[in-house]
């Protein structure tokens, strides 16, 4: 809990940073000097592995320059048959997090936090027995890595080393995401 309430704050100190200002004018919405938005908010990306396992179709949305908000969905299935019956297996995945971006202009170191919403059904059906399993949860993660997220928009690019919470283990995890910014 105590890493989760410094991280919450460490993204307030970055979020109230940017609003300030590198040149010194107040950015924040109650300020009376009008301010154009100088850099891409939004992305949508096919992502290969990362927070999705397999793969995921995601976005992201900065709220600040240093800070994105990111949503993304992937859904998977298999069936396998044996002399005995055949079961069926379908996973809805719905990764969260927000990623602080670090760095300046295009290239962004990024560190991530979030989780992942798993939803999954299996079914089986066989000669001695059939049964359905059912059950959602979350997933926590976490993950370091290099985002190219150009400023005027255009290809986005993003490499991620991921850790996935699961039980009372850690476990590795990488994805490779290719989109476009606007």
């Amino acid at each position: 809990m105590k890493q989760i309430l410094a991280g919450l704050l460490l993204v307030c100190a970055v979020a109230q940073a940017d609003m300030a200002g590198t040149d010194g004018t107040d950015r924040s919405p109650s300020s009376k000097t009008t301010h154009t938005t100088d850099f891409s908010r939004a992305h949508v990306s096919f992502e290969l592995l990362g927070s999705g396992v397999l793969y995921s179709l995601w976005g992201s949305y900065r709220v600040v320059e240093k800070l994105a908000f990111n949503l993304g969905l992937s859904y998977w299935g298999a069936d396998i048959s044996t002399t005995t019956g055949t079961t069926s297996s379908n996973f809805l995945l719905v990764p969260v997090s927000a990623s602080l971006l670090l760095g300046g202009g295009n290239h962004n170191f990024e560190v991530l936090a979030g989780g992942v919403i798993v939803t999954g059904t299996t079914v089986g059906t066989g000669t001695t027995n059939a049964n359905k399993i059912s059950g959602a949860g979350f997933m926590p993660n976490f993950g370091i890595g290099y985002r190219y997220w150009p400023l005027d928009g255009g290809f986005h690019f993003r490499f991620l080393i991921e850790m996935f919470i699961a039980s009372s283990s850690v476990l590795p995890w990488m994805g490779l995401s290719f989109g476009y910014a606007f």
